[in-house]
């Protein structure tokens, strides 16, 4: 089966928390428990994450995101979405990506870096 990306993907591990998420009937909604995510993965266009909260698909995201220890504030639309045990594993496309967050992901994949853990 042909892989239907449009860019490149590297491995990045980052843990992050989500506060805010824009449904896809346009509600609007702040969590009272912050939505735990992992960055599986990473690229141009989005990131792959897994998260203990099911994120309805269409949703935007609004999230603080750390790249080698620089903060990103992302907004990112869930484009697909799976079910792993007690766990969603989602694809985010990045809505608008700064051109400082763009440079950055041009030179981590250029490297193809690899980070398994890094903390806020």
């Amino acid at each position: 089966m042909k892989d239907r990306r449009e860019f490149e993907r590297v491995e990045y591990h980052v843990e992050m928390t989500c506060n805010h998420v824009i449904k896809p009937d346009g509600s609007d909604v702040t969590l009272k428990t912050p939505a735990r995510m992992v960055m599986l993965d990473l690229s141009i266009g989005g990131i792959g994450i897994v998260s203990d909260i099911d994120f309805e698909l269409s949703s935007i995201l609004t999230f603080t995101l750390y790249l080698e220890k620089v903060p990103h504030t992302i907004m990112a639309r869930v484009q697909w979405k799976a079910i792993k045990g007690e766990m969603c594993q989602c694809g985010l496309e990045f809505i608008g990506t700064p051109n400082q967050l763009f440079r950055q992901l041009q030179k981590i994949i250029k490297e193809k870096h690899t980070v398994f853990i890094e903390y806020a």
